[in-house]
């Protein structure tokens, strides 16, 4: 009999997000595995077609058996709407918590993005079930609450410190994809560092493949590709690209095009930016694009870009993002903190600036328009070879089953 474990993640297939990958990772090693999860409307708000607040309930997807809770979309972002997400799947999950504890689980592993609440119910079951429990963090809480918002108020910081803490003490386990997530967790939550295991995150298996599109190639030939892929939120910064691509403007470069792939709350600002800005002849934009088409896009950029505002500059979320370029064989502008510039030095696969500089992501820019193709390949090749040797997909998600599962951790 195979061996059984249930997956809790707010997000999930169909939408395009790394645990869909880990999963299928747990099925290809001959594990059975349960989903609970939300109704789709991540990134753009809006429920995917086919879902709403309460339907479906069941799915089965690539033998997996999904577990959809009541969810309210996010909608417009609105504080309100952002609040009603956020608990409605910690409180809808527990009602779906007596169905699942009749069914024979060894392990469970809780994928912890944005709320750290999300993750009640597996933790819930695990604690009645005396099941192990391990949580992936993602989204290091409060932290990452506070990229969004700016809480002044200390009691409320203590709280929800207090909140997070409560959560994260309550797993058997912890994974981290840093060393710098690490000794917070245990800095301001007193989690023990045995307990603690960091695993880098793993980029999307379709950017590790070289994919062709001719239709996207003869689109977007004879101009100097720029590409962004991923979504189009505060957490990267779109004012020091914009910045960067007036001063292309006024040099009169006229064969550079920044192609914007993704979706997300800024891209309509984004567009108004770019407009107001009389900038539409550079920026393009490739919205809705599935997860499976992701690579054919990377095969027409000439270089991938992505850059943080200063007061993120240590988010954790920019490593993956880094991690994907890097798959994809291309060579990186970027302007960033110190993590993913020291990755891309390391791996020689790119050129790197300052949050907020645009004048250095300039004139990265511009040498990268001026080095051969060949040169250009070469910095590509070295990235993907970095990513493969460091965080390649198959052995992290090794070391997460070993985590998962090795009893004497």
């Amino acid at each position: 009999m195979n061996k059984k474990i249930l997956v809790v993640s707010q997000r999930f297939w169909p939408e395009n997000n790394q645990i869909n990958d880990i999963c299928e990772g747990f099925i290809e090693r001959g594990y059975d595995v349960d989903v609970l999860c939300g109704q789709p409307n991540y990134p753009s708000g809006e429920f995917y077609k086919g879902y709403s607040s309460f339907k479906p309930g069941r799915e089965e997807h690539r033998r997996m058996n999904i577990y959809r809770t009541m969810e309210i979309k996010k909608n417009n972002y609105s504080s309100l709407r952002m609040f009603l997400n956020y608990v409605t799947f910690p409180i809808a999950s527990m009602f779906k918590k007596a169905a699942l504890r009749k069914n024979d689980y060894d392990r469970i592993f809780i994928y912890q993005q944005s709320p750290v609440m999300m993750s009640l119910a597996g933790l819930s079951i695990g604690r009645s079930r005396r099941i192990l429990t391990t949580m992936f963090v993602q989204d290091v809480w409060p932290e990452r609450l506070y990229d969004e918002l700016d809480v002044k108020s200390y009691v409320f910081n203590r709280f929800l410190t207090r909140l997070s803490a409560w959560h994260y003490r309550r797993a058997n386990r912890l994974i981290v994809t840093s060393e710098a997530a690490k000794s917070y967790l245990i800095r301001e939550m007193n989690i023990p560092a045995g307990s603690i295991h960091c695993i880098p995150q793993f980029p999307y298996r379709v950017m590790e493949k070289d994919m062709r599109s001719e239709e996207l190639m003869e689109r977007y030939a004879g101009s100097f590709n720029i590409m962004f892929i991923g979504d189009i939120t505060n957490e990267y910064s779109f004012d020091t690209i914009l910045e960067a691509a007036r001063r292309i403007d006024r040099h009169a470069i006229r064969d550079i095009r920044f192609i914007i792939v993704g979706d997300g709350l800024n891209l309509k600002d984004l567009k108004v930016r770019v407009n107001k800005l009389n900038l539409h002849d550079y920026f393009f934009y490739e919205e809705h694009v599935p997860a499976g088409r992701l690579g054919r896009f990377a095969s027409i950029a000439d270089v991938l870009i992505a850059c943080t505002p200063m007061d993120r500059a240590n988010s954790l979320v920019q490593y993956h993002l880094v991690a994907n370029y890097m798959a994809a064989g291309k060579p990186l502008v970027l302007a960033m903190g110190t993590g993913p510039k020291r990755m891309i030095r390391a791996a020689g696969c790119g050129l790197a600036s300052e949050p907020d500089d645009a004048d250095g992501l300039y004139e990265n820019i511009m040498r990268m328009y001026r080095t051969p193709k060949a040169e250009l390949r070469e910095m590509g090749r070295k990235g993907r070879k970095y990513q493969r040797e460091h965080f390649g997909r198959d052995n992290c998600i090794d070391q997460i089953l070993d985590v998962i599962y090795d009893e004497k951790l």
